[in-house]
């Protein structure tokens, strides 16, 4: 993924971004979620505008902006997205994976 990623493909660069917030795999790192997610929102990627535009709301990678929120938060709703409500859930669930999959692996 990190190398589709580091040759443009803003998918990937979303993908590796999410990784990089949640821990996915990696150690997480909201610096490089955040570098991530402006590549693929530059590009036009709804999600990576969404998710740049909760970075700057929570301050997560990149200080804290409620302006720079507002505009990624604005291309991505024109491309559907509407609701911090969405970040928030896929957040948590992410969370909760994350947990059960350590909880497991304790077995």
């Amino acid at each position: 993924m990190k190398i589709l990623a580091e040759k443009g493909d803003s998918d990937a660069q979303f993908h590796l971004g999410f990784c990089y917030q949640y821990g996915c795999i990696i150690r997480p790192n909201y610096l490089e979620a955040a570098k991530w997610y402006e590549k693929a929102a530059k590009q036009g990627d709804a999600n990576g505008q969404y998710f740049l535009g909760c970075c700057y709301k929570f301050g997560e990678g990149v200080e804290l902006d409620e302006k720079q929120a507002i505009i990624w938060f604005r291309k991505a709703a024109a491309q559907g997205y509407t609701s911090l409500q969405d970040y928030r859930k896929r957040k948590e669930a992410v969370k909760q994976k994350n947990t059960d999959i350590n909880h497991n692996s304790d077995k």
